[in-house]
């Protein structure tokens, strides 16, 4: 047995109750709030089913074990920002060497995607901070920089020549808040959040959005949205006859994320991406990068994926992106 120190955010009202639960079956001890002292036989976040759903939660071996550390939207920005840039990179500093990402690339992929992979791993190896785009996104409440998923830092360098010339970006998912709505981002969530991200970071860009929940669908200056269901073709129809000469220097599909509407999803939408723009699915679920990367190899098209260390997040920090021809 192994004496820990717990904590977590109870904003997540489902999850936090289940941890609390499982604290006292262990016959864990509160100190205050939602911070526990508890003698378990294994790690919390193996043993204590909502801690990581929590989104904010740390467990601190008091003798001989490993730190347990998470960090999401639900601790807010400036616990992300903490954890990114202080918190994170001594956790990481204690454990083996390990790749800072896994890089796949498929049809020529290399060629059109290797600078920018070189410039991310160059300076993530050197920098532990939030890059500029971390910081647009998390205040917005964005869930793509800091915490459970971390492609800000691999977006910087992506779009590094691109950032005065993106002229059109479209993203489809806007992430709703209410629960009733598949892959949801809970009730803390901020629909629209990376829109305005995006629309703030490139400073010449027309945003899209799209949605299949049509209570979230909004307008503001330099973005538009529209209703979309990943599964079914006909409403891709309705949406691209509200923009018809659209031509996107970048997609990116954060929505349902099931093979199916992706592929649907890549069916409808890879014709309205420019030549030399990029295409990008996010949040793959890491054993499933190969079956994705074959979507865009059916098509003939350069792509390649990144499977983005993380300290807790051994699930779905993951992208694939292909380039149009």
């Amino acid at each position: 047995m192994t004496l820990y120190l717990v904590g977590f955010s109870g904003r997540l009202g489902r999850h936090a109750e289940a941890t609390r639960h499982e604290l006292r079956k262990w016959g864990a001890t509160n100190l205050w709030d939602d911070l526990w002292v508890v003698d378990m036989e294994g790690a919390p976040q193996l043993c204590l089913p909502g801690l990581v759903e929590t989104e904010a939660a740390f467990a601190v071996p008091l003798k001989d074990a490993d730190i347990f550390f998470s960090i999401g939207r639900a601790a807010g920005v400036a616990a992300q920002l903490a954890y990114t840039e202080k918190v994170a990179p001594l956790l990481q500093s204690a454990e083996p060497e390990h790749p800072l990402a896994g890089i796949l690339y498929r049809n020529g992929g290399e060629a059109v995607f290797g600078r920018a992979v070189d410039h991310y791993l160059t300076t993530r190896r050197t920098l532990v901070w939030a890059t500029e785009l971390c910081r647009v996104m998390s205040t917005y409440g964005s869930d793509k920089g800091i915490g459970w998923h971390t492609y800000t830092p691999f977006y910087q360098a992506l779009f590094l020549d691109r950032r005065e010339t993106m002229a059109v970006v479209f993203e489809l998912g806007l992430g709703t808040n209410n629960e009733d709505t598949p892959s949801n981002m809970g009730a803390h969530g901020s629909p629209g959040a990376s829109l305005r991200g995006w629309r703030d970071y490139f400073p010449n860009a027309q945003v899209y959005g799209a949605d299949v929940d049509k209570r979230v669908l909004f307008a503001e200056d330099r973005i538009q949205t529209f209703f979309v269901d990943q599964c079914d073709s006909t409403t891709f129809d309705a949406l691209w006859s509200n923009i018809p000469d659209v031509e996107c220097d970048v997609f990116i599909d954060d929505g349902l994320h099931t093979f199916e509407a992706a592929r649907l999803t890549l069916a409808n939408a890879i014709g309205k991406v420019k030549s030399g723009g990029y295409y990008i699915i996010e949040d793959v679920m890491r054993q499933d990068v190969q079956k994705y990367l074959a979507l865009f190899e059916r098509l003939g098209l350069p792509s390649m994926s990144i499977d983005i260390y993380h300290p807790t997040n051994i699930y779905d920090n993951c992208l694939v992106i292909g380039a149009s021809q």
